[in-house]
């Protein structure tokens, strides 16, 4: 029985059938909405063709900035944009939202922008862990095909509470994809006509 349970494990069936039904649990489908977003002025690193693990520095990087500045990174909302999904590579953009008049850095690797309003977005509020946080993000997708929408921009992470304060069960996340509604002509109405 250990022998089995051993071997279960190194294949990855155990972690795979406990990961699919924890995801399953913590955000259902349903908790999508359509919704328009404000603008957002931020200040923001951009990195092209990385991994996930790049934007560990670039986070770092703008908490200092903000320190250098007196402005507590606590105080500031974070934003993850995800530009580009391809291939486990991403175009990331680390954005901290700005409200007062704090300078882009002079050596042009911080810079502004404003993030413009959205009439429409599929929004979800994942609660858990951030190792969740992709998984939701293939639902709202998903939800997103299934419900006649088309994704038409990148895709949002806003961390809505401090991980450093916050218990892991606790951690709000809130993602956003702007959306549009399909027309004729899309994969949806081709696929009707055959």
């Amino acid at each position: 029985m250990t022998k089995t349970i051993y071997r279960i494990m190194r294949t990855g069936v155990v972690f795979s059938a406990v990961f699919v039904l924890f995801s399953c649990t913590v955000m259902p489908i349903t908790d999508v909405a359509v919704s328009s977003v404000e603008p957002i002025r931020v200040l923001y690193i951009r990195a092209e063709n990385v991994g996930m693990t790049a934007m560990f520095p670039m986070v770092r990087r703008m908490n200092d900035y903000f320190s250098l500045h007196e402005i507590p990174a606590e105080n500031v909302r974070v934003l993850i944009v995800y530009a580009n999904r391809q291939n486990n590579k991403y175009t990331l953009e680390v954005a901290f939202a700005v409200t007062n008049e704090i300078a882009a850095d002079p050596e042009g690797k911080i810079k502004e922008k404003t993030y413009p309003a959205l009439q429409q977005a599929a929004v979800i509020i994942h609660t858990g862990p951030y190792s969740g946080l992709r998984h939701a993000a293939q639902q709202l997708s998903a939800w997103i095909e299934q419900n006649g929408y088309q994704e038409a921009g990148p895709l949002f992470e806003e961390y809505l509470n401090n991980p450093k304060e916050t218990p892991i069960k606790e951690l709000k996340t809130k993602i956003w994809i702007p959306v549009e509604l399909k027309t004729e002509g899309t994969e949806v109405f081709a696929a009707a006509e055959d």
